[in-house]
């Protein structure tokens, strides 16, 4: 296991607005560049810190669940529309996730993992979204979660 300043920028596209956000923590890397997985708190978005596991197979599949006051498991998954479990402060639903592109550069000194993918709520058109997460190493003394 190895430790990285993980960055994650995010464009949000919704009704013809977009908004970004950005943020970094420490986080955790195991695996090779076709099958690893990351792990890091997030604090902020909940009213509790959460756990956020992100785990990709074979550079194509990325699974991102969050563990915490509410609970996420979002499949992305290039060319496949999955349907995914998503809990927020106003009730439980399940959301439509379709990747159009998955682009992993991730191995044991970092990179950058980007993914472009629609979110669809009742089949209608909720999103659009650009994310990249960018792993740069972390110096010896500082531990991921």
């Amino acid at each position: 296991m190895k430790n990285f300043i993980l960055t994650l920028k995010d464009l949000h596209e919704q009704d013809g607005e977009k908004s970004e956000s950005e943020f970094s923590a420490v986080c955790s890397y195991e695996g090779d560049e076709n099958s690893y997985s990351l792990s890091y708190n997030e604090s902020g978005f909940d009213p509790a810190s959460s756990q956020i596991k992100i785990k990709v197979t074979d550079k194509k599949r990325v699974e991102v669940l969050r563990e915490g006051a509410f609970n996420t498991q979002l499949i992305i998954e290039e060319g496949v529309r999955h349907t995914c479990f998503y809990e927020t402060p106003y009730g439980e639903f399940t959301i439509g996730v379709y990747a159009e592109s998955v682009r992993s550069q991730i191995g044991e000194n970092g990179g950058t993992l980007e993914l472009s993918y629609s979110l669809d709520f009742n089949s209608g058109l909720a999103s659009k979204n650009k994310m990249t997460i960018t792993l740069k190493e972390a110096a010896d003394n500082v531990t991921a979660c």
